[in-house]
């Protein structure tokens, strides 16, 4: 019989960003705001720090119209996606 331990995520800062579509700068500086301190785009978050991350994204950067938004998604993502 073979156990396999759950490995926690990791997120690196720069692959996050990427992932998100920011600068990494703007992460570390959303990292400082939610009170994570100083890190380099090498870092791997903790899942607490990660978690802390997302409560201080959400909490701070929070979308005003969603219909704006999604309208602005959509048209976004049907431009670049679709477009040879």
């Amino acid at each position: 019989m073979v156990f396999y331990m759950a490995q926690a995520p990791m997120f690196r800062i720069n692959q996050l960003s990427k992932d998100l579509g920011i600068k990494t700068k703007e992460l570390q500086s959303i990292l400082e705001e939610a009170g994570i301190g100083e890190k380099t785009p090498m870092t791997v978050l903790t899942p607490d720090e990660f978690n802390l991350f997302l409560d201080c994204a959400t909490k701070n950067h929070q979308i005003k119209n969603l219909d704006a938004y999604l309208n602005g998604f959509f048209l976004k993502y049907f431009t670049t996606s679709f477009t040879t």
